[in-house]
């Protein structure tokens, strides 16, 4: 694909973003498909960038509905069914040092939850023009027996070498594309049974997530 080729699609994305946004709240009545913000990295405004798909019974919680976010520390999404909270960040960059592989995650993930040995599970995964490491664990989190499952996900070396590709970008379409480039984590946290108990629904969530338009 060539550069003039990759800008045009990219323009015409940017274009389209109002009738995807408007078409995905439609399906949200019937499919229960939740729009994820971007972060407002350069301009004020977020931009409606992924999508999941969420089941019955699953409630969000809008910690910063104002915020651009550009803090990495805030969650994109965040949302409870019972005791689960299950999150959605994501981690723009301005140079390959800044990033953090989806190995370094799990082993932030690791110290997080103090996680026993024994109950460490480390998957590859792939979705969504995304791959990277599932990880699931049993410890504590602030003190209290918990247990976690979690996606630490990069954009696939051939999307993203497409992205980079695009040239004299506005401020807006670089908002846009460092969002798209950004790395992703999608985590779940709350008591062993209950993790255990919506082990598949929460797995089928998470490989729900992308982002609204396919990449180029």
């Amino acid at each position: 694909m060539t550069i003039k080729t990759c800008s045009i699609f990219f323009l015409g994305w940017l274009l389209f973003l109002s009738f995807s946004c408007s078409e995905i709240r439609n399906k949200r009545a019937s499919n229960s498909l939740e729009v994820i913000y971007g972060r407002a990295l350069q301009e004020n405004e977020r931009k409606p960038i992924y999508s999941l798909s969420l089941p019955e019974g699953w409630q969000k919680i809008e910690e910063y509905p104002t915020d651009s976010l550009k803090d990495t520390t805030k969650p994109l999404g965040k949302w409870k069914k019972g005791e689960i909270i299950l999150t959605v960040y994501n981690f723009p960059f301005s140079s390959l040092q800044e990033r953090i592989p989806p190995h370094f995650q799990v082993d932030r993930w690791k110290k997080q939850l103090n996680a026993a040995p024994e109950s460490i599970l480390i998957e590859p995964q792939a979705f969504s023009g995304y791959k990277g490491l599932y990880f699931e664990g049993i410890g504590f989190l602030e003190g209290k027996p918990s247990s976690m499952m979690a996606w630490a996900l990069s954009l696939g070396d051939g999307h993203s070498f497409t992205l980079r590709k695009i040239k004299n970008r506005t401020q807006r379409e670089d908002d846009l594309l460092n969002n798209l480039l950004s790395d992703i984590t999608i985590k779940a946290t709350g008591p062993r049974p209950s993790l255990e108990e919506y082990h598949d629904e929460i797995v089928a969530i998470a490989r729900s997530f992308e982002t609204i338009n396919p990449f180029p």
